[in-house]
């Protein structure tokens, strides 16, 4: 018996598979196999009546069939997995900020991530060689749901960044009157952002929102918006360029930076919170009303502005770009009126490196070396130039006593940064009497940092070697300087002589040595706006 069995066991083996009980479209080509009638499979289908019509003899051919149904059978089954997980699916959602009862989506990144692994299946599912016309078009169905809910959760999210980034701007009454076409358009593109995340938030809490959420209509309502979108972004980048030509110190805010202040235009007082970003040492304007009357520096320095500046008057009126430019104007009228009176002032030395604001000291200071050295060497006496020497050295004495007694935070910065530059001075002096240099036009003496007073349109040029710049009196406050080392004064007799001739510079060494320290020290030995930033898509 047992081995009358072992003969039958591949049969029943074969024909009770899942695939072959429960779906019994299969059973035909069975039948058709043992030239047996059809009939539908019920307990009248015995295995003694299969072994009476000879299957046992068609092994391989009910192999074949039953490995097929099999395949087939595993297919469909993953086909209705891919499609159960879909509707299981789960947007997770967050509470806007500031907008109560408006919920953006938090992050598309896992679904997303899953919507590829499911397509990458679904696509090797509709390469297998057992699919049948009846699975693939399931397939395919299933192919095109997947890549439409991905379309339309891409195109989604770029509409709510794009929404993110724009609607605090067009809250801005100032904005609105400015891009009026933008803001209409805008405020389309918002009513229908709201109603649609108002929707999914609904329909995500009531479980459907992947089985019953119109995805086609909403992809098409997405993409419509990112056009518009696209469209407020350029002319918005074009306002912002109109701007930037207006006043050129704009260019080195970002978009987000510039906006703000453009959005907020009509209150003064709140744009000069970001006038810091454009001057390089003006942290606030002192207004008295609407009317900027002088400058503020970080460490709390005033300086009265020789001209007062009404940010309500013709033209300057709501255009911040208009005022901020006379803002930089006066910047310099003012310092180099100040310069002018400093160097004219002929009090005690101890009492006038504290009647001035800190930049003129230095850069007075500065005039007045160049000229003794200039004096001394022209004089062509070999005694001239040590006398100097010893004066400064006694110069300096006076300001190291000055520093040792009481002294204000604003001043003692000042007497700092002099200490620095008088003690490099000094050792200047040294170094041309130990070379016992006789002509003004000695490399000893014309490649130091020379300061020069000429009245005109530019009163004072620096200069080193063959290059002439400009003393651009742009404000720097009370900051400190760095000491000068002759390898700083070789950075500088290169960039100078770059710098004068219109073309860049790159000190080049390993990290923390000092390159971007010495070209922000040589932008305050010659009053430039230095700005410091890394390259970053912002």
């Amino acid at each position: 018996h047992l081995d009358v069995f072992r003969k039958q066991m591949p049969l029943i083996e074969l024909l009770t598979t899942d695939a072959m009980i429960k779906k019994g479209t299969y059973w035909k080509e069975v039948f058709q196999l043992g030239n047996m009638p059809f009939v539908e499979i019920t307990d009248e289908v015995t295995l003694n009546k299969l072994i009476e019509y000879n299957l046992l003899d068609h092994r391989d051919q009910l192999e074949e069939i039953s490995n097929r149904a099999t395949k087939q059978y595993n297919l469909e089954k993953t086909l209705n997995d891919i499609s159960d997980k879909i509707k299981n699916m789960k947007l997770e959602f967050i509470e806007h900020k500031k907008i109560k009862e408006l919920y953006l989506i938090k992050t598309t990144e896992e679904i997303m991530q899953f919507l590829d692994d499911q397509l990458n299946l679904v696509l090797m599912l509709k390469n297998s060689s057992f699919i049948n016309a009846i699975l693939l078009k399931k397939a395919n169905d299933l192919h095109a749901r997947l890549d439409l809910i991905q379309c339309t959760l891409e195109n989604w999210m770029v509409t709510q960044r794009g929404w993110n980034y724009l609607e605090p701007i067009f809250s801005s009454d100032d904005i609105k009157k400015r891009l009026p076409k933008e803001t209409a358009s805008f405020e389309r593109i918002d009513e229908n952002f709201r109603k649609l995340m108002e929707l999914a938030y609904k329909e995500t809490q009531d479980g459907y929102m992947f089985e019953s959420f119109e995805f086609e209509k909403t992809l098409h309502e997405l993409e419509e918006n990112n056009k518009r979108l696209e469209l407020i972004q350029k002319s918005l980048a074009e306002y912002l360029e109109t701007k930037r030509l207006a006043f050129a110190r704009f260019y080195f805010l970002s978009d987000d930076e510039l906006l703000e202040i453009l959005a907020q235009t009509k209150d003064p007082l709140t744009v000069q919170l970001h006038v810091s970003k454009c001057f390089e040492a003006i942290n606030l304007l002192e207004f008295e009303g609407l009317v900027v009357v002088g400058m503020i520096s970080a460490e709390k320095e005033k300086v009265s502005f020789i001209k007062r500046i009404d940010v309500e008057e013709g033209e300057m009126k709501g255009n911040v770009e208009k005022w901020l430019l006379e803002v930089e104007k006066v910047m310099q009228q003012t310092l180099q009126h100040i310069t002018k009176e400093a160097l004219a002032d002929q009090t005690e030395r101890n009492k006038w490196v504290l009647s001035w604001p800190g930049q003129v000291v230095l850069a007075v200071n500065n005039i007045r070396w160049t000229h003794g050295v200039q004096e001394a060497i022209l004089r062509n006496n070999d005694s001239d130039l040590e006398k100097y020497e010893q004066q400064l050295s006694s110069e300096l004495s006076g300001i190291v006593n000055l520093v040792r007694g009481e002294l204000t935070e604003l001043e003692r910065l000042t007497l700092g940064a002099l200490i620095t530059l008088d003690v490099h001075a000094r050792d200047v002096v040294h170094e041309l009497c130990v070379q016992n240099v006789e002509n003004i036009t000695d490399f000893s003496w014309t490649s130091q940092l020379r300061y020069y007073w000429e009245d005109g349109k530019t009163p004072l040029k620096v200069r080193m070697i063959n290059a002439e710049l400009k003393y651009a009196f742009e404000y720097l406050g009370n900051s400190t300087r760095l000491v000068i080392t002759p390898l700083t004064d070789r950075c500088y007799r290169t960039l100078m002589g770059a710098y004068s001739l219109f073309y860049g510079g790159a000190p080049e060494g390993p990290a923390g040595t000092g390159k971007t320290e010495s070209v922000k020290d040589l932008a305050k030995a010659v009053a430039v706006q230095c700005v410091v930033f890394n390259c970053s898509d912002t």
